[in-house]
């Protein structure tokens, strides 16, 4: 939630008005988040309504951007930063670690009943038809997904952009991703585009806020019916407020640690509810692998941020990757498959055919 806010400042603000300022952030917060704490508090379909027409709108500006990028730079030659990551899986592992901060599969887990809901409403009920038009959906937006972030990396890579320049927004603590983009939309339809693209993605992390602040309200509610939901609301309006306010990259940086640990147990539970799908499997096959993959998030994070220094982590395989989890997630996954024949008194988990 305060990224949605920090990322509409440094796509709006800070290209239009050429300032990243505290007190400007400060103030477009302050706006920002009384328009989110208005539309929770008083829910309608507006957020629903804006949000149907923003998302192709924004993917049609995207698209033009993308076409329009390839052709204004796509002739250039390859940032020479990029031939670090050729030889081996450095350039991989960032790009899997950094995909993290989009936080899509852990928003999957938390708005995964929402796209049921959703699917439900078409007339859809069995169960299987429910899940295999999710699964359609999903590759559809994967494929997308796909093709957008892969052509604004290609873009990206071929703009050239000068160390000098590159040092003076880092200095600046300006995010160079937001600053690539709003320099590929302005190059290719001018002042005007940066101007369309800034207000569309503003519009765009204002609807994600809203839906995230009413799940969440909703969710603490149910969990503690004694607060009230609008009690909710204003409590994580505030919180989200306070953390926007330190900037993108401070966003940012505080959120790494957190989705270092986060990431890999939602992948790990992700993989094993398909595998649950196919094998028959007792929820004690499930619980060991996630168990383990949790401590090792936890150890490694602690070790890697310097707070508890743990030799053992080290040695780990694809530590250097960042991936050391998934070695143990495999490994404790055949081990829970092992312990769960053991177990005779639960019963595998079902699902609804039909």
């Amino acid at each position: 939630i305060p990224r949605t806010a920090s990322t509409s400042f440094e796509m709006t603000v800070t290209p239009i008005a050429h300032t990243n300022s505290s007190i400007a952030l400060f103030i477009f917060t302050v706006i920002y988040f009384l328009i989110v704490l208005y539309l929770c508090i008083n829910p309608t379909k507006m957020v629903d309504r804006i949000g149907s027409l923003l998302t192709p709108l924004l993917l049609i500006t995207i698209l033009a951007m993308i076409i329009k990028g390839f052709i204004d730079f796509g002739s250039n030659s390859a940032s020479k930063e990029s031939e670090l990551f050729t030889s081996n899986l450095a350039g991989f592992s960032q790009g899997f670690t950094n995909g993290y901060l989009t936080m899509d599969a852990i928003a999957a887990i938390a708005f995964s009943m929402i796209v049921v809901n959703a699917v439900k409403s078409t007339g859809l009920t069995h169960a299987n038809q429910i899940f295999k038009q999710t699964l359609l959906a999903g590759v559809i937006a994967a494929v997308a997904l796909l093709f957008i972030y892969i052509s604004l990396g290609f873009i990206g890579n071929h703009m050239n952009i000068s160390p000098d320049k590159i040092a003076s927004l880092t200095a600046k603590d300006q995010n160079i991703g937001t600053y690539l983009l709003t320099t590929i939309a302005t190059t290719s339809f001018g002042s005007l585009g940066k101007y369309v693209l800034g207000i569309i993605v503003a519009l765009a992390c204002l609807t994600t806020a809203c839906g995230l602040i009413v799940s969440v309200s909703e969710y603490f509610h149910k969990i503690v019916p004694k607060v009230s939901y609008k009690v909710f609301a204003v409590i994580f309006t505030i919180i989200s407020f306070i953390l926007a306010n330190q900037g993108l990259n401070s966003v940012i940086k505080m959120s790494v640690p957190v989705l270092s640990i986060v990431y890999p147990i939602a992948i790990t539970s992700v993989l094993l509810i398909l595998i649950a799908r196919i094998v028959p499997t007792k929820p004690i096959a499930q619980r060991i692998p996630v168990t383990a993959v949790t401590i090792i998030a936890i150890l490694s994070i602690v070790h890697t941020q310097g707070w508890i220094k743990l030799s053992f982590i080290d040695v780990l395989p694809l530590k250097e990757y960042s991936l050391e989890w998934f070695p143990i997630a495999v490994l404790f996954t055949i081990i829970g498959y092992i312990v769960a024949t053991l177990v005779k008194n639960e019963q595998p988990i079902v699902y609804e055919k039909e």
